[in-house]
């Protein structure tokens, strides 16, 4: 089981984290993967930027949860 998969049995469908940050986690693992190992894969601000806020927010909800 990857992590991925983990996350989103425990956290997305449990109700406990919103789908939308599962979806995020997935599509962050998948550029990961291409920048890795992908063969000149190179990131572009068209790629990023828009995750930064994403990323900001997720890293938030993750912090209330640690707290509780």
């Amino acid at each position: 089981m990857t992590v991925r998969n983990k996350f989103s049995d425990t956290f997305v469908k449990t109700g406990i984290i919103d789908v939308k940050f599962g979806k995020l986690l997935s599509h962050l693992a998948d550029y990961r993967q291409k920048g890795d190992y992908g063969d000149l894969y190179d990131f572009d601000d068209k790629i990023v930027l828009p995750l930064v806020d994403q990323v900001k927010e997720f890293i938030s909800e993750i912090k209330i949860l640690i707290e509780k």
